[in-house]
């Protein structure tokens, strides 16, 4: 497959309101500058959140200070650089960005509520996932908008779409599939048209078998993951055409229902190693020899 310089979920990301599939009738009060009060956008995982976001910090033509609270989360990211942004004058009207909200502290977002509380030219813009683990102190503080698990026939429709204007060949049922397997996630769903978009003769078309890994598949490279069969695991890797974004996220269903949080710390550290562009195969040795440490030092005890 040749390399691909932009990925697909850039560019199709929408760019105005009306493109986002699913929104939330809510966020239309927003549009043009109607309201500016700060939001706390949640729901599961590739329904929009991040996009509306961003497309607000454009429609307001806003200075925005972007975080993403996964990585800066404590307490001295409220003070050294929230604090310092909203304080420092400036002719436009800004916005504080924090995606992934429902992973910075506790302290650190109950220090952060005096902060949105008495901005008076900043409008904060939170997203999460779980809407458990943002403290109510904040909740308070924001107008709260939920998106819902995407409608498959408006998400199956967006899909198509993309694929006629790579011109990519595709039947229905393979865009199907796709969807089911990306868990509700339309970004995934998307990366995954992209990897399964092929080059065949002088044209593109969409096959799963040499770009998602099957089920069975899948099974197997959990297995030699879990067990630290390197060797194995670097043979399937070489041999398969394995989608490591899958992979992962099997992974992150079959540890969910153990409930280790162990084996989810190590792999959350993995995640990020692929979020932020290490080499799949590096992702997958490192996450099994990570794993096999793990479990070796609990047979130790």
């Amino acid at each position: 497959m040749p390399r691909i310089l932009t990925t697909w979920v850039d560019k199709y990301r929408p760019s105005s309101l009306a493109q986002v599939v699913g929104l939330p009738h809510e966020v239309s009060t927003y549009e043009n500058g109607g309201s500016k009060e700060s939001l706390c956008l949640v729901g599961p995982p590739g329904t929009g959140k991040t996009t509306v976001a961003m497309i607000l910090c454009s429609m307001w033509n806003a200075e925005v200070l972007r975080l993403d609270s996964s990585l800066d989360r404590g307490v001295d990211v409220v003070r050294d650089r929230i604090v310092l942004f909203v304080t420092t004058k400036s002719s436009k009207w800004k916005v504080v960005f924090l995606d992934e909200f429902d992973q910075m502290t506790p302290a650190a977002q109950l220090g952060l509520r005096a902060t949105i509380e008495n901005s008076r030219n900043t409008t904060f813009i939170l997203t999460a996932n779980i809407e458990s683990k943002i403290e109510e102190p904040i909740m308070s503080r924001c107008v709260v908008i939920r998106f819902a698990r995407l409608a498959d026939s408006a998400v199956l429709f967006y899909l198509g779409e993309i694929l006629k204007l790579e011109n990519v060949r595709f039947n229905e049922d393979d865009v199907k599939r796709i969807w089911m397997q990306s868990g509700g996630d339309m970004r995934m769903a998307i990366k995954r048209l992209q990897i399964c978009s092929i080059l065949e003769g002088n044209g593109r078309v969409l096959d799963l078998e040499k770009g998602i890994s099957d089920e069975v598949t899948l099974g197997k490279v959990y297995t030699l993951l879990m067990t630290g069969n390197l060797k194995a695991l670097l043979g399937v890797a070489k041999e398969s055409s394995i989608d490591v974004d899958g992979v992962l996220k099997y992974m992150e269903e079959k540890i969910a229902q153990k409930d280790d949080v162990a084996e989810m710390l190590v792999l959350a550290e993995y995640q990020y190693h692929r979020a932020v562009g290490v080499d799949p195969i590096s992702v997958l040795l490192g996450l099994s020899a990570a794993l096999a440490d793990l479990h070796g030092k609990s047979k130790s005890r």
